[in-house]
């Protein structure tokens, strides 16, 4: 992902503007909401975790913990994954605008 769609710069760009982008390692989920301060953050891990299909998974979730996104990063097309990502990146902003 670094070196393909996070390299490019209208991707950072969206993300940056419409995202709070964060990575977690799967096996450190459970302990992420074992341990949680608050239930919004063992909601957000509980909502990566269910849905979780490896190696590398690309979600996105509502400021609710929906997952509004789910897929792997396998399955981005291998032509142009910059394009794929940010085709995912305005579904995510229109799965969130229509849960408004």
């Amino acid at each position: 992902m670094r070196a393909g769609p996070l390299s490019n710069s209208e991707v950072i760009g969206i993300l940056n503007e419409n995202f709070i982008n964060t990575w977690a390692l799967p096996h450190e989920l459970s302990e992420l909401i074992d341990n949680a301060k608050d239930e919004q953050t063992r909601s957000f891990a509980e909502a990566l975790k269910s849905g979780y299909v490896g190696p590398v998974d690309i979600q996105i979730l509502s400021p609710d913990a929906e997952v509004i996104v789910r897929q792997g990063e396998a399955e981005l097309s291998d032509k142009n994954r910059a394009q794929a990502y940010l085709r995912l990146l305005a579904d995510g902003l229109a799965g969130a605008a229509a849960l408004k």
